[in-house]
């Protein structure tokens, strides 16, 4: 069974960010964080995939264009997720780190 992921996300990006998470086509909202800002945001179990994979999805407020989606990562009980948002939204990385 998964537990709750946390998500530390970094915004150097010129514009603020909705965050969700995606599951099968399915997105879920996680959170806002506000351009120049981090915040610690919190995946449910019932958003990851039933192997723990996690993908996040990032929609820039008041940007028109595609949003952002991030590579699928792996992340363990003991692990936390890092998303670092770029002024260039497609540079942007989501990776996994030890507690």
């Amino acid at each position: 069974m998964n537990a709750d992921v946390v998500v530390a996300v970094t915004n150097e990006g010129y514009s603020d960010a909705e965050i969700y998470a995606m599951r099968e086509g399915t997105r879920t909202h996680i959170g806002f964080v506000a351009s120049n800002r981090t915040a610690r945001l919190h995946v449910p179990a019932g958003a990851l995939e039933t192997s723990g994979d996690l993908q996040l999805v990032v929609h820039r407020v008041g940007e028109s264009g595609a949003d952002y989606v991030a590579e699928t990562v792996h992340v363990e009980p003991d692990q936390f997720a890092a998303l670092d948002i770029e002024p260039r939204v497609e540079l942007s990385t989501l990776s996994v780190r030890g507690r």
